[in-house]
């Protein structure tokens, strides 16, 4: 006859085996049973024993780790308000919530399935808003990705605005420095055309009167009437100093004519130039203007949308708009149109109605009554109609 004696430390957990071995070095779990007054000790290594322990620790449920789902729920199930929830443990705790609910009504527990029941409004509520919260963040960043493409759309026409600036004052720069070369060209081929020989001899030509007096002065001489060829030589001499004084001021005249004319010409193109030159500009001023006011006017709408995104309002009416979404989504899952139209009206079909098929009574009389009624209808012409009809 056995007796066992076991001694072991509260809070642990030991195994008892069938070995009568003696224990040669000190064990954490120590059993020992008597025989005929002795006690034989039965000893367990140190490493046996803890990892005997650590495994029957992990299977404990008293030991098993707490995650943040459980505490959400635990929460939930006591009443208390929800701090910072996790988006992540939605819809699985709304899911886990309403299982228990279900179970518990199954089994006939109403009292403990109302805490559940509040605890599964509560986590319906608490879904709806981090989704109305979620959605509102997805409306605010795409309305900040929006204003940022905005401001840098703003940005990039500014840049082509200056560009465009700079490359038309250079444009304008080589127009005005081209119409001065132009004018240059023109006003040295002037002066040439003036200095030619060409244009000095259309001025040059003596009068018919000097030729006379040149031609009798030259035929007195040859007649020895030299008293009469000096005097008629020296009034050729006087009219020809004062046709000289006349061809050089006419000449002197019609050259300042023409080039009062060529200046005329020359102010007027740069006037002409000038003109355009500011019509460009002023359309192209008019155009940067009009296109810095639209996207100053887009960035301001899209900054008011995006205040307009962080009042309550805007959150309400998104949880609204969720809500009025999931219960169109809920009554069309529970009555669906398509199955609703499909199923009224219907009659199961009996194959044997179609077997035969009805036909009227056979009447050979009735039949050729009619037959012959239509044979003299269509043989009989129609009466003319009188007058006084």
């Amino acid at each position: 006859m056995y007796k066992i004696v076991v001694k072991f430390n509260l809070n642990r957990t030991f195994s008892i085996s069938n070995k009568d071995e003696m224990c040669a070095e000190p064990a954490e779990g120590i059993f020992s049973f008597t025989q005929q007054g002795q006690t034989h000790p039965i000893c367990y290594p140190k490493d046996d024993f803890h990892s005997s322990q650590s495994s029957r620790a992990s299977r404990s449920p008293r030991n098993r780790k707490v995650t943040k789902f459980d505490r959400a729920k635990k929460t939930l199930l006591e009443g208390k308000e929800l701090k910072n929830p996790d988006p992540s443990l939605f819809p699985d705790l709304t899911e886990s919530l309403k299982t228990d609910y279900e179970n518990l009504m199954k089994s006939g527990k109403v009292k403990d399935s109302q805490k559940v029941y509040n605890a599964f409004k509560k986590s319906i509520e608490i879904e709806k808003n981090l989704q109305a919260y979620q959605k509102v963040n997805e409306i605010q960043e795409d309305i900040l990705n929006r204003l940022n493409s905005a401001k840098q759309e703003k940005k990039n026409m500014e840049k082509t605005i200056k560009n465009t600036e700079r490359n038309m004052g250079i444009y304008f720069e080589r127009e005005e420095e081209e119409l001065i070369q132009k004018q240059d060209d023109e006003f040295e081929q002037f002066n040439e055309s003036w200095e030619s020989e060409k244009k000095q001899r259309n001025y040059n030509k003596t009068s018919e009167q000097l030729r006379l007096l040149r031609t009798q002065a030259d035929k007195l001489l040859l007649n020895k009437q030299y008293q009469e060829s000096a005097i008629c030589e020296k009034k050729a001499n006087e009219l020809e100093m004062m046709e000289m004084m006349q061809k050089n001021n006419e000449m002197n005249y019609d050259y300042s004519n023409s080039l009062q004319k060529l200046r005329e010409k020359h102010a007027k193109e740069q006037k002409v130039l000038k003109g355009r030159q500011k019509m460009r500009r002023t359309e192209f001023i008019s155009i940067k203007n009009s296109e810095l006011k639209k996207i100053d006017s887009k960035i301001a709408k899209i900054e008011v949308e995006y205040q307009k995104s962080n009042e309550p309002y805007f959150i309400n009416r998104i949880r609204k708009s969720f809500e009025l979404t999931s219960s169109k989504d809920e009554q069309n899952k529970e009555t669906p149109r398509a199955r609703v139209y499909r199923n009224v009206g219907k009659k199961d079909i009996i194959v044997a109605e179609f077997n035969e098929i009805p036909l009227p009574p056979l009447r050979p009389e009735e039949r050729i009554y009619k037959a012959t009624m239509l044979r003299k209808s269509a043989t009989i012409t129609p009466r003319r109609m009188s007058s006084n009809y």
